[in-house]
């Protein structure tokens, strides 16, 4: 028998139930306010000098801020012209050329810089050509980070218990070191999102209610370890901002993006390593955590839950039959760990096996993730199919690791066999066991003759274990060994730090650089000059040798003149090709020009060389500060470039 017609009234309250209940699907949060104004160069721009001039500024504060972005309606710049966004502190610098992104034109966001102040520079070293510079239609200005309860909806399941990362780096040490693959998302300015890289070709998973097209992700920016130095203090710092990439898959009804980022030059997972995908449905009472950046914040982690229904403490796998907040073809995971908005799209990570057991992506308490593996077989159904890496299980850890010294300049490894190695990873420094390694080599077998160190000097080892599916293992115990024989190791050197005029009636040139660390006996220096970019030192070049400082004035120079300097720092050792006392001299490299890029990371490069174009005037009596200009020792498209200081105006 069918039941009457339900009355007007009762539909409409059992509507406004199913609203009440209902999950609340996460979304891309406000974290920034927007100011439409228009700043604009003159048109057509200045031109400069072949030394380089500001031909035109401007200064961007909010009081407070977090952070500060803008938006170029149009963008054309000459050549030999480039625009800088810096922060006063010189921090993070972002360089852009020509077209601007992806040489568009206009109509993208500029990478943002953190604080309150943005300083924005257009640097000319072309006298003759124009062109007809820039317009930002809009800027954006991140809010305080202690901006206390109006933050975006909360899924806080009792107390709030997320805490920063940096608070679990000696408790949780393995959990905090997974947490440092999770990234923030920049969304038009003033957006917000968390994803994660997800693999070892650097792909990243984040929600689809995040990014749904191809035109959202154009304006998106990656912010990788934007994070507090300390537990609950100090001001945030972000390591690596990328932006724009290409959307590989995406799907609304499992909520996820998957993105190719445009890397310029970097490899974030050789830094931050990758999320392996644990491909299976989560058990219930299953301990679990989640990093991501609730609400825009610096990193935090859900990993304690005072909820009563995690009654171990700890965040728990509550079920795996959650309605889909989506309405997608299958059921969430629930669970009560903290979010907030903006944790959409942050992995959901077993405590266990710590790999991605579910994307978060929507709010209720239980809040609800999509079982990664439905994810993961829908992707690997597509055209990008996700590399073995992400799934293949790593080896054992290497156990017992000891050393050896068997010979003269010999070190020999020994360590207990790991039954499902296939290769083993040897690596190797010569500063502290906490500090980074480099690979020297790999054996087939459970030991290593490393043939390759200096006599006298102390070295660190570690090693790890890789599988059939190339997964590395984590490190094993370190070693230390100082062996015996010829000390043919040289100082290790940053090289030249700045040049500057010698403020003298002649020209010129203080060169400076920071003392050199001997690794064999004591340390002198050598100063190499060229008029050609790219030179390699050599004895018709060298200027200055046997020098006991960390300073050295040229007097030899001519005005107007570019010049490029090398410095070097040899040891006494009489067991090299130095030349000064036949030691050990350091290798800094030759360096090629400074090439011109659409963008710009914000680490901080070490230089080698400089180049100065010299500007003296002898009649008068007066030097002008000479312009000048610090080169990276590998500039490839996308790499790091070192501030330049401020050309004169």
């Amino acid at each position: 028998m069918h039941s009457p017609p339900r009355p007007l009234p009762y539909l409409l309250l059992v509507a406004v139930l199913l609203l009440l209940i209902a999950p609340t699907l996460g979304q891309a949060i406000r974290i920034a306010d927007e100011e439409q104004q228009i700043i604009e160069t003159p048109h057509p721009h200045p031109a400069g000098v072949p030394e380089g001039r500001v031909v035109w500024s401007t200064t961007l504060t909010w009081p407070d801020a977090s952070y500060i972005a803008v938006h170029f309606e149009r963008f054309e710049l000459a050549e030999g012209t480039e625009l800088i966004l810096s922060d006063p502190a010189g921090r993070y610098h972002h360089r852009y050329t020509g077209r601007g992104l992806d040489d568009r034109g206009g109509d993208f966001w500029g990478l943002s810089i953190l604080g309150e102040t943005m300083e924005i520079r257009l640097i000319s070293f072309n006298p003759d050509q124009q062109a007809f510079g820039l317009v930002i239609d809009r800027w954006a200005h991140g809010y305080p980070l202690d901006r206390g309860g109006d933050a975006e909806p909360d899924a806080l399941c009792g107390s709030e218990d997320f805490r920063d990362v940096e608070c679990y780096k000696d408790t949780y040490p393995t959990e905090y070191d997974v947490a440092r693959r999770t990234v923030r998302l920049i969304k038009n300015g003033s957006a917000h999102c968390t994803g994660w890289i997800a693999s070892c070709e650097n792909h990243i998973i984040t929600n689809e209610h995040c990014v749904g097209s191809q035109s959202e992700l154009d304006q998106i920016e990656f912010q990788f370890e934007y994070k507090r130095p300390a537990c609950g203090s100090g001001s945030p710092t972000v390591d690596l901002q990328l932006q724009g990439g290409t959307l590989l898959e995406v799907d609304p009804g499992l909520d996820y993006a998957l993105i190719a980022p445009e890397l310029a030059g970097s490899d974030p997972q050789a830094s931050y390593g990758f999320m392996q995908w644990d491909v299976r449905l989560p058990d219930i009472d299953e301990v679990m955590y989640i990093p991501g950046h609730p609400s825009g914040d610096p990193k935090r982690l859900s990993l304690e839950s005072t909820d009563p229904h995690d009654e171990s403490g700890r965040c728990e796998v509550f079920s795996t039959s959650e309605p889909a907040c989506t309405g997608g073809p299958v059921d969430d995971v629930g669970y009560y760990c903290d979010t907030e908005g903006g944790s959409s799209g942050s992995p959901v990570i077993s405590g266990v096996s710590h790999a991605v057991i579910a994307l978060h992506h929507c709010a209720s308490c239980p809040n609800r993730g999509v079982p990664i593996l439905d994810v993961y077989n829908d992707i690997q159904a597509s055209a990008h199919p996700l590399p073995a890496c992400v799934t293949c299980q790593p080896a054992g850890v290497p156990q017992d690791l000891v050393g050896s010294t068997p010979a003269d300049n010999q070190v020999l490894l020994d360590w207990q066999a790991v039954s499902d190695a296939a290769l083993y990873h040897i690596y190797r420094n010569d500063t502290t066991c906490g500090e980074a390694m480099s690979e020297i080599g790999t054996s087939s077998d459970p030991s290593y003759l490393d043939e390759s160190v200096a006599g006298n000097v102390t070295y660190n080892y570690k090693v790890t274990a890789s599988s059939d599916c190339d997964a590395e293992s984590d490190f094993s115990n370190c070693t230390t060994v100082t062996p015996t024989g010829v000390c043919s190791e040289p100082p290790r050197f940053a090289g030249a730090r700045s040049a500057d005029s010698a403020l003298q009636d002649t020209c010129g040139i203080d060169l400076s650089w920071d003392p050199a660390t001997a690794r064999c006996g004591t340390v002198t220096y050598n100063v190499y000059r060229s008029t050609i970019p790219g030179f390699e030192p050599a004895a018709g070049n060298l200027v200055a040798s046997c020098l006991t400082g960390t300073t050295y004035r040229d007097l030899d120079v001519r005005s107007r003149a570019t010049y490029y300097y090398i410095v070097r720092a040899e040891d006494d050792s009489n067991f090299g090709r130095g030349p000064c006392n036949s030691g050990n001299e350091d290798g800094n490299p030759a360096s090629s020009p400074p090439r011109r890029l659409d963008r710009k990371t914000s680490s901080t490069a070490k230089t080698s060389k400089v180049a100065v174009r010299v500007g003296c005037s002898k009649a008068s009596g007066r030097s002008v500060f000479p312009r000048v200009r610090a080169v990276p020792t590998a500039a490839a498209p996308g790499s790091p470039i070192p501030p330049r200081p401020p050309p004169a105006p």
